[in-house]
Parts: structure tokens; sequence; C-alpha cells
């Protein structure tokens, strides 16, 4: 890294091998043409680019982000065997009522 010094150093050799003038300053300075600059791709350079990420990794995202599943109109989830258990059977509150009934006789 330059120090301060070395960088005036520097500095003042530019300036005295080179000057620097304003356009309007220059008399027979012709202006630049518009050149518009346009960038073009060949098919075979759009070939050479490497993918942003490599596949196994595009492939892994795709797989660990759950992929919505369209239902129709009108469907109706069918309950799990847990939860056809749970309607099924009585809930243990009743069962313990039931229980106090019975001792008292």
């Amino acid at each position: 890294m330059l120090s301060y010094s070395h960088y005036v150093a520097v500095n003042q050799m530019l300036t005295s091998l080179f000057q620097v003038y304003n356009m309007k300053d220059v008399p027979d300075a012709e202006p630049l043409p518009h050149i518009p600059v346009v960038e073009m791709f060949s098919e075979y350079e759009e070939e050479d680019q490497l993918p942003q990420f490599p596949p196994n990794v595009v492939n892994w995202i795709k797989n660990a982000i759950p992929q919505p599943v369209m239902l129709p109109a009108g469907y109706i989830e069918a309950l799990s065997k847990a939860q056809q258990a749970q309607v099924l059977s009585p809930s243990p509150e009743s069962l313990k009522g039931d229980e106090d009934s019975q001792n008292s006789k």
C-alpha cells in the first residue's frame, strides 16, 4: 500500500508528464461521434457460460420445497385412522363418570 508521500510523488510525476485540457479549450479537437455500444452473444458463447448453481443444487432445492397439490372443488379430507379412533372412542371424562356410577351401586 502506498503512503501519502508516495501518492503525492506519483501524482506530481504524472502531472509533469501529462497535461489535461478541457475539450472546449482545445481548438482543433473534434467531438467524438455517438457510437452506441451493443453487447451481443452468439449461440456458441451462450453455451460456454457456466450455470449459476450446479444442477445437483438446483435439484436439491426443487425437492426440498413441497409442491402444492391442487384439489378438486368440493373435496372433503378423509380422516386418518388416529382421527377416526378419537371420534369413535369416548372421552376419558365420560368414562370416569360411568365408573363412579358403577362404584356407587
